[in-house]
């Protein structure tokens, strides 16, 4: 089955203006075009492809970078840019607008909770984490920014390396969360699940 697809790419890409080629020449025309192709594909799987050029990040990675970016800036200027934007948007209506003003300013002036925020369990207690695509939110950016020195906002390969979990940690951070603690937390995860659950016989 393999065998023939591969002689049918042969025949319609390589030499399809051949009824019934040498061998001398499907032997360059292996050697030349169809062995070169077949490498580039391997080298492309194992991301070997352009080794100069960075790794690209997958769709989920640059929205994710780009949500933890927003979250690492401080309140103050989160607030003038959604305030700018709302000023720059000429599709809004004057009262439109207006009320979108006067919802920022009351958010900035909105006493600041209190939240319990956990970074090696990558879990918090504020509403914004609960209905964040990414399980994010602006007190655990700031504090996984904080342990790690400010690395995901200066290093691009950080949101590469990044790996989601079904369980918490929802993400492995390098330099929070060692692989160690990872499955020693599994294993502790599993010892609860089975206490509050135990098995019927």
């Amino acid at each position: 089955m393999i065998v023939e697809s591969l002689w049918k790419q042969i025949k319609r890409r390589d030499l399809p203006q051949f009824n019934r080629p040498r061998l001398d020449l499907v032997t360059n025309v292996v050697l030349k075009f169809l062995l070169p192709r077949v490498n580039r594909k391997i080298a492309y799987l194992h991301d070997l492809r352009r080794i100069g050029r960075p790794q690209a990040l997958a769709p989920w990675q640059s929205s994710f970078a780009q949500d933890w970016h927003s979250m690492s800036k401080p309140d103050e200027l989160r607030s003038m840019e959604r305030e700018l934007s709302c000023l720059k948007d000429t599709s809004r209506k004057a009262p439109a607008r207006a009320e979108r003003l006067a919802d920022i300013e009351a958010e900035r002036d909105r006493p600041r909770g209190t939240y319990h925020t956990d970074v090696k369990r990558w879990t918090c207690s504020c509403p914004s984490y609960l209905i964040s695509r990414f399980l994010l939110c602006k007190h655990l950016v700031r504090e996984a920014n904080r342990l790690t020195k400010n690395a995901p906002c200066k290093n691009y390969r950080f949101f590469l390396g990044l790996r989601r979990n079904h369980y918490p940690p929802y993400y492995t951070i390098p330099g929070i969360h060692d692989i160690t603690t990872n499955q020693e937390q599994d294993e502790e995860d599993q010892r609860e699940v089975e206490n509050t659950h135990p098995r019927r016989q």
